[in-house]
């Protein structure tokens, strides 16, 4: 499955479990969302020489994350 839509099969699963105005979705959110924080901050070393980072993909995360992204409806 092409990575840019398995957030949209989440989000429509979630709908189909547990209906539409179910809190579980933003439940799983906020799960990812610090399980992603917690790996960016152990991975990420910036005075390891070895450090490096898709500027793009990295970019793409902050604006998914900060709302500006595209629309998942």
């Amino acid at each position: 499955m092409d990575p840019r839509f398995k957030m949209q099969f989440v989000e429509w699963a979630y709908d189909k479990l547990y209906g539409p105005d179910s809190s579980q979705l933003e439940v799983f959110n906020d799960t990812l969302s610090s399980l992603f924080d917690a790996y960016v901050e152990k991975s990420f070393d910036p005075n390891d020489s070895n450090y490096s980072i898709d500027e793009d993909v990295f970019d793409l995360t902050l604006q998914d994350r900060s709302g500006e992204g595209e629309s998942r409806n």
